[in-house]
């Protein structure tokens, strides 16, 4: 298996995060794939296409608009920067994170509001490897994985996403860092 880095930072403006004495004024964001996905097959395009999406976290009603969101593709070749919009994290403590590999031409702006009106029944089918009600709400799309969390003390996030889907397996680590 080839063992890359994937690098995508973001420079994101917002204010205090509740809870933290600290400001910042961006983001850092980094994917290291350690095993595509897509390395598998002889029909596959060897890159994974992720999308990474950053929600604050309900534990009731519709999600509100991703805090962060990017589309990143991941080859053992390319190195990324990607800027996108703002982050007000001011009025969050807790955050959503989900990994999405993307199977067919459905941008991220058409996920997006499935995600934040279904977002519970997604990851309760998600919890249960119930593939068919995921597919309801992403169709080929695959949720590799997702997270809850909150930025500590260090204001980094360190997460892992490793396993398989569909027989491709997949290794990802995500590290989010306050500047």
């Amino acid at each position: 298996m080839s063992h890359f880095l994937i690098l995508c930072i973001v420079l994101l403006p917002f204010t205090q995060l509740k809870g933290q004495n600290r400001s910042a004024d961006s983001i850092s964001v980094s994917i290291n794939a350690l095993n595509l996905s897509e390395d598998m097959s002889r029909i596959s395009t060897k890159n994974d296409e992720l999308y990474l999406l950053v929600y604050t976290w309900k534990d009731s009603s519709d999600l509100s608009e991703p805090l962060l969101h990017m589309s990143c593709v991941l080859t053992d070749s390319v190195r990324m920067e990607q800027r996108t919009k703002a982050w007000n994290a001011s009025v969050a403590n807790d955050f959503l994170l989900l990994l999405i590999e993307r199977d067919s031409d459905r941008s991220l702006d058409q996920i997006d509001p499935v995600i934040r009106v279904h977002y519970s029944k997604i990851l309760d089918g998600f919890r249960s490897r119930d593939y068919k009600l995921i597919k309801e709400y992403l169709g080929d799309e695959d949720l590799l994985g997702f997270t809850r969390f909150s930025f500590p003390e260090s204001s980094e996030y360190h997460g892992e996403f490793k396993g398989v889907h569909r027989l491709d397996e997949f290794d990802y680590s995500i590290h989010l860092e306050l500047k």
